[in-house]
């Protein structure tokens, strides 16, 4: 009798580490999901350059005092008009404060928030008709001959920067997930081999009768699956309220609320990684089951 209870308790605690572990799994997964989406869909929206465009800095500080507002203005202007008629330059054209904002708005913030605290600096997208230092030597010099304090930034580094940085964790965010996929193989696995050692002599009387692996195999699907069903559905739930609450206090800040809950593709993706893990674990259980199965003589 003491073996029976035994027998049954580590059925049971076998059944509920699944659960747990599909769980986290699932809710990890769908983060990792939502942050992969989140830095592509930023990183598509940042400032992207060709290999002859480079960004003009209306400097803020002349001799050593505050430019004004005003007159950043006035600075951006006549740049713009000089740059339009240059013969080393093929195009020009200033880069809003409200573009800029929303540029920066996924790490700075909302971007109304971002012109009313933040001091913006003053740019102007210029195309070269060829990227060179002689031709870059020439703008320099005929904008400092005008008294108008610029520097030229080439290729936009600091954006570069950014980019390969959304790019390094977008990696990671792949990485992670798949360590959620491989945690998720080894514990149902795990948890059907302890299973099958369990079930030994009822898997055994169950051969010699002659059943077929399929009437075996069901068996275990009905204990294991439905357990791992409803760790991802438990999982997906505590996903969703923490990332509802995610969109609904930073929104503002971080990302649309109304642009992340109308993308089909990011909703679609979240709703079929539930069922990847539940595909996962079928698979796991079947191979598993199997592979014992064709030890019995």
């Amino acid at each position: 009798m003491s073996g029976l209870n035994a027998s049954f308790r580590a059925r049971i605690s076998a059944q509920r580490m699944t659960l747990l572990i599909s769980a986290l799994m699932t809710f990890l997964g769908l983060l990792c999901f939502f942050s992969g989406w989140q830095l592509y869909t930023w990183q598509s929206n940042v400032l992207h350059t060709s290999s002859n465009m480079v960004v003009l800095e209306i400097l803020q500080q002349q001799n050593g005092q505050e430019i004004s507002s005003a007159a950043l203005n006035d600075y951006v202007t006549k740049a713009t008009q000089i740059l339009k008629s240059h013969p080393a330059v093929a195009n020009a054209a200033p880069v809003s404060q409200a573009e800029l904002a929303e540029e920066l708005s996924p790490v700075l913030g909302a971007p109304e928030m971002v012109q009313d605290t933040i001091p913006l600096p003053r740019l102007l997208q210029v195309e070269m008709k060829a990227m060179s230092p002689d031709y870059i030597a020439l703008v320099e010099s005929d904008l400092k001959a005008a008294s108008i304090p610029a520097k030229i930034i080439p290729s936009n580094p600091w954006l570069a920067s950014l980019k390969d940085l959304s790019q390094a964790l977008m990696f990671a965010m792949f990485i992670l997930e798949a360590m959620c996929f491989l945690a998720l193989m080894f514990a149902v696995g795990g948890t059907v081999q302890s299973q099958i050692a369990i079930q030994w002599d009822e898997l055994e009387l169950y051969h010699i009768m002659g059943a077929k692996d399929d009437f075996v195999i069901k068996q275990f699907y009905k204990t294991i699956l439905r357990q791992i069903a409803w760790g991802c559905f438990a999982g997906a739930i505590i996903a969703i309220i923490v990332l509802g609450g995610l969109l609904y206090f930073w929104h503002q800040r971080f990302f649309s609320y109304e642009a992340t809950i109308t993308n089909y593709g990011l909703v679609g993706g979240a709703l079929l990684l539930p069922l990847a893990f539940l595909a996962i674990s079928w698979l796991t259980t079947r191979h598993m089951v199997v592979k014992n199965l064709n030890t019995l003589p």
